[in-house]
Parts: structure tokens; sequence; C-alpha cells
């Protein structure tokens, strides 16, 4: 996490669901929104975006459905 947080421009992290909100999430420093504590295991169809603005320390937190397939919800995680 030190070395992703050190990066600039456009990073894609793609991980197991549960580790994500468990060991990636809690160690991003989010300055608004509210990212989940909890993924539902048989979500498959939720895209988690932080967003850092040049010279911010913190992050904006957003939750995006892509409804890409049928039966993908757009209802949050929490």
């Amino acid at each position: 996490m030190k070395e992703l947080l050190g990066l600039s421009g456009v990073v894609l992290v793609a991980w197991e669901h549960k580790a994500i909100v468990e060991s990636i999430v809690p160690k991003i420093p989010v300055a608004s929104g509210t990212p989940p504590t909890h993924w539902n295991g048989s979500r498959f169809d939720v895209v988690l975006r932080f967003d850092r603005p040049d010279g911010a320390t913190g992050f904006a937190f957003q939750e995006l459905f892509p409804m890409l397939l049928s039966g993908d919800s757009d209802k949050p995680l929490h």
C-alpha cells in the first residue's frame, strides 16, 4: 500500500473482494465518501473508485455500478 499511495496518475488494483475491504481500503486516507467495510461474497458488479487531486493527501471515494451483465445490481455495498 505504501508504494501504491506514492504513485501518481491512474492506478488499477484488482484483488479478491474480501481482502479489499479488510486489508486495502482501511489503509487508504479517505477525505470524502464512505468506503464499505463489508463485501458480500456474491457481489462481483461493483467498482470502488478513489480519486486524489494533485497535492491532496486524502482521496474522494465513490462506489460505481457498471451494470454490465443481466442481474447486476446498482445497490451500494453498505
